[in-house]
């Protein structure tokens, strides 16, 4: 695919992954250097990005700066209220939305449009989009009861388990329907 599109006018980076369970750990780190060495091998003229989201990342956000020190450009995955702090720490690193949530769209894109070393915004779209099952399901839920999934400071999976298998115990609202 690299060799076959890497003079095509549309490609302006090389992704390595999206939301990878494990980017952070040593197998994750070792596979990320790989895969954009590789990358730079075959395609030297454009930049390597990785889409990072805090909820794959045991430990949380902190621990996202070892896979960001191999890629050339970082992708936040709805977490453009980071750049600002992030930027401070890391003043080099090149940022963008690698996806935001549809009700933030206006604060993220002006967010983007704020700050040079942010080149971008990719909405996680609500529209003439079918979306992700199990984002809305036949259970209601008042609002002041909804919540959301966010693994808290620190936490690490037990061996063996993934996020999924972990939201796999929760209780189920079925039948899920599709976001949209």
């Amino acid at each position: 695919m690299i060799l076959r599109d890497r003079n095509h006018p549309s490609i302006i980076m090389w992704s390595i992954g999206n939301e990878v369970i494990g980017s952070s750990d040593s197998s994750g780190l070792r596979i990320a250097r790989q895969l954009t060495d590789r990358i730079k091998a075959l395609d030297p003229t454009r930049p390597v990005t990785e889409a990072v989201s805090e909820f794959f990342v045991p430990g949380g956000w902190k621990n996202t700066i070892p896979v960001f020190a191999i890629v050339d450009v970082c992708g936040y995955q709805y977490k453009w209220s980071y750049y600002e702090p992030d930027h401070q720490k890391h003043p080099q690193r090149i940022m963008y939305g690698s996806e935001s949530y549809p009700l933030e769209a206006y604060d993220s894109w002006k967010t983007a449009e704020r700050f040079a070393y942010v080149i971008g915004d990719f909405v996680w779209t609500a529209m003439d989009y079918l979306g992700e099952v199990s984002l809305s399901s036949s259970g209601y839920v008042p609002a002041a009861r909804k919540t959301t999934f966010k693994m808290p400071e620190g936490f690490t999976l037990p061996a063996g388990m993934n996020v999924f298998d972990m939201l796999a115990r929760s209780p189920s609202n079925w039948p899920y329907f599709v976001a949209g």
